[in-house]
C-alpha cells in the first residue's frame, strides 16, 4: 500500500477510534452472559464441549464465537474486552467502504460518517454479540453491489467482495446466511 492509500484510510480509522467511546464497562445482558461463558473456556476443545452443552442460537453463529473466544485469548474476558472484538469488526467495515474506489471518495466517506454515527451501530458496538460481525458482511456486500455495473458482470474485485460478504453474513449468525442468499 502506498502512502498516498494510507492516508487516504485516515479519516476511517479517526472514525473507527471514534467508534470506542460507545464500548462500555456496564454488567453484561442475558445473550451477553451466555456468550461470555463460552469465551471464558482455557482450550478450543472446552469451548467446543460448552457451544454443545448450552445449544441455543449461538450455535448458529460460528464465526462470531469462535472469534470471541480467541479475542479473549488475546485481551481478555472483562465486559470492555470482549465487546472491544465489534471495534475491530466495526474497523473492517469502515475499511471495506474507504477503499472501494469505483465509488467516489465524498460519497465514500459520507457513507463511513453516516454509519459511525448511525444509533443502531454504535448501540450495538457496546453488545458481545455479532452485530458489528454482521456489520462487516453487509459493507463488504454493499461495497461490492454498489460498484458493480448495471449491466454486465462486476469486477473480480467486487466479486470477491460480494462472495466474502455473503460468507461472513452466512456464518456470523442464522439471520445473516438468510442475508447472504439473496445476492447470490
Amino acid at each position: 500500500m502506498t502512502a498516498r492509500r494510507a492516508l487516504a484510510l485516515l479519516p476511517y480509522a479517526a472514525l473507527a477510534l471514534f467508534a470506542a467511546l460507545f464500548v462500555s464497562d456496564r454488567s453484561f445482558w442475558l445473550d451477553e452472559v451466555r456468550s461470555a461463558a463460552k469465551a471464558v473456556q482455557p482450550t478450543f476443545a472446552a469451548f467446543r464441549a460448552k457451544m454443545v452443552e448450552m445449544g441455543g442460537s449461538d450455535a448458529q453463529m460460528p464465526l462470531y464465537m469462535a472469534s470471541l473466544w480467541a479475542w479473549a485469548r488475546l485481551v481478555g474476558t472483562g465486559e470492555r474486552a470482549l465487546r472491544a472484538l465489534n471495534l475491530v469488526f466495526f474497523a473492517l467495515s469502515l475499511a471495506a467502504i474507504g477503499t472501494q474506489r469505483a465509488l467516489p471518495r465524498r460519497r465514500r466517506l459520507l457513507w463511513a460518517l453516516l454509519c459511525a454515527v448511525a444509533p443502531l451501530a454504535t448501540a450495538y458496538l457496546d453488545q458481545a454479540r455479532p452485530y458489528a460481525l454482521l456489520f462487516f458482511g453487509g459493507a463488504l456486500l454493499a461495497s461490492g453491489l454498489a460498484a458493480a455495473p448495471a449491466r454486465g458482470l462486476p469486477s473480480a474485485g467486487d466479486t470477491a467482495r460480494i462472495l466474502l460478504g455473503a460468507v461472513v453474513l452466512a456464518a456470523a449468525s442464522l439471520t445473516g446466511a438468510v442475508l447472504a442468499a439473496w445476492p447470490c
